[in-house]
């Protein structure tokens, strides 16, 4: 089954986000530049996808069409990678139901 993936990072993780799709065997994946803002402090989903802090923050979105059996691996690499940076800005990834796709 195919999934569509969405990953935000800071634009300083673009690098490492390109290393984590090619260990997953992620064979082809966009990228576009986006503008990351925050200005609600609460704890939900909106306030952690994006970096602490308040003014814009420069930051990637990555999606790929993924085969399901290789996002768990992303999933792992991810998990590691965000435990070891020294930077409130994880990398954000988002798992989506394909229904249909030509």
């Amino acid at each position: 089954m195919v999934k569509l993936i969405a990953l935000t990072a800071v634009k300083e993780f673009e690098k490492k986000t390109v290393e984590l799709f090619r260990k997953a065997s992620i064979p082809v994946w966009s990228v576009f530049n986006i503008d990351g803002f925050k200005n609600n402090p609460e704890d939900s989903l909106e306030s952690k996808w994006f970096s602490g802090a308040s003014q814009n923050v420069r930051s990637i979105m990555v999606f790929s069409f993924v085969e399901e059996e290789k996002i768990d691996h992303l999933i792992n690499e991810l998990e590691k990678f965000n435990q070891n940076i020294e930077s409130s800005n994880p990398i954000r990834l988002a798992v989506l139901s394909v229904e249909k796709f030509i």
